[in-house]
């Protein structure tokens, strides 16, 4: 591991940010499907829904950044993994065991229960957001055969002129495989011989890292060369802001074009298209220019978006299962004003996802299960 490195200190706030999209996305998903939502309710949820969906590739960009910039010079793969493992896959697997416990009322201990627990922890689906874990960790799996290919790119990314080359043809590779995903796999236009491929290409291609590939490459690379990087979020910030505001028109235009009675689907709003991807980086960007302004100019904002970023993982971890008690108790105790509980629920969620996360550090085997906050350092969340 690389060390006596600058901290990059804006990581922390884009972690809090992302985690804080995360949670209103899922308090969105929970209440925008009521049968019996105002339609005008619905269409502010679906807009609030695309506004923050940049936050799952959000995490995918901190991780290149942090990956690149902590484990460039010198990687031990054995205790790389192994400590990943420590740190990801314990939590990962007892939060899956926790979630199971949740939904079915029993632990696994019979054949059928235990082959369904085993698929689950293998495809991420044993809560509704586990499956960026086992995304996420394809990439420390595979980060040794990467490196050798960024380490022969560094010395070519010095110069604004590469540094544009290389994301532009990163850019339309990817722009390629979000159309490949959008359009020619729900048509049944391709299909893969080996039942494998078509398994991890095609059916599971929502969890196979290779469809947020380029987020990690935009992060590898403002790792690369950090100082221009800011330079250049902040140089195009005025202008990345009418992009984004374009952008924004357009996703929320698909979404609006697909709502059939008052009913809004979520699904036309997936990250795996070209317009959620143009859409997502011009997110990033600004995200990225605006934390760099909080660093400098607002030291509050900057200490509440480092707390909850510091411990997002664990946060990360325990939300869906606070989202869904929080809710319960809402339901009961509020009328059904869908746009007021959704913004509720998501406050309390993320207050009481933090809290929790913060403090599982200070009771026995709590870093175990939450992640090890008080580092501040998992690439991961």
């Amino acid at each position: 591991m690389t060390t006596d490195r600058e901290r990059i200190a804006e990581l922390d706030i884009l972690r809090g940010v992302a985690f804080l999209g995360v949670v209103l996305q899922h308090a969105i998903g929970i209440f925008i499907r009521k049968p019996d939502i105002y339609q005008e309710a619905a269409l502010i949820l679906g807009l609030l829904f695309n506004l923050v969906k940049f936050a799952v590739p959000m995490f995918v960009f901190i991780s290149g950044v942090g990956l690149l910039y902590n484990y460039y010079e010198q990687l031990d793969y054995a205790g790389f993994i192994k400590k990943r493992s420590r740190e990801i896959l314990f939590p990962y697997l007892f939060w899956s065991l926790l979630y199971y416990y949740h939904y079915y009322e029993k632990l696994p201990l019979d054949s059928p229960g235990l082959i369904r627990f085993m698929q689950q922890l293998a495809t991420g689906s044993a809560a509704y957001h586990l499956w960026f874990v086992v995304m996420i960790f394809q990439v420390y799996l595979f980060y040794p055969l990467i490196l050798p290919i960024y380490r022969w790119l560094r010395p070519r990314v010095q110069s604004y002129k590469s540094l544009y080359i290389i994301l532009g043809m990163a850019a339309l590779l990817y722009t390629a495989l979000m159309g490949f995903s959008a359009y020619i796999v729900p048509g049944g236009y391709f299909k893969f011989e080996s039942s494998l491929l078509q398994l991890i290409f095609i059916k599971y291609r929502s969890i196979n890292f290779l469809y947020y590939s380029f987020y990690f490459v935009l992060g590898s690379l403002a790792a690369f060369a950090l100082v221009k990087w800011r330079d250049l979020v902040l140089r195009t910030l005025a202008g990345n802001s009418v992009a984004f505001a374009g952008l924004f028109l357009w996703i929320s235009l698909e979404l609006l074009q697909g709502a059939r009675n008052g009913v809004v689907n979520l699904a036309i709003s997936t990250s795996l298209k070209p317009s959620m991807f143009f859409y997502t980086v011009s997110s990033i960007l600004l995200i990225y220019g605006l934390a760099l302004l909080v660093t400098k100019y607002n030291p509050l904002l900057q200490q509440i978006l480092n707390g909850i970023g510091r411990y997002s993982f664990g946060a990360y971890l325990v939300h869906a299962l606070a989202l869904d008690y929080i809710v319960k108790q809402l339901t009961w105790a509020t009328p059904s004003n869908y746009l007021e509980m959704t913004l509720i629920s998501f406050g309390l969620t993320a207050v009481v996802s933090f809290l929790l996360a913060y403090l599982s550090q200070y009771v026995p085997f709590g870093k175990l299960v939450m992640g090890n906050g008080s580092r501040g350092r998992i690439e991961l969340l």
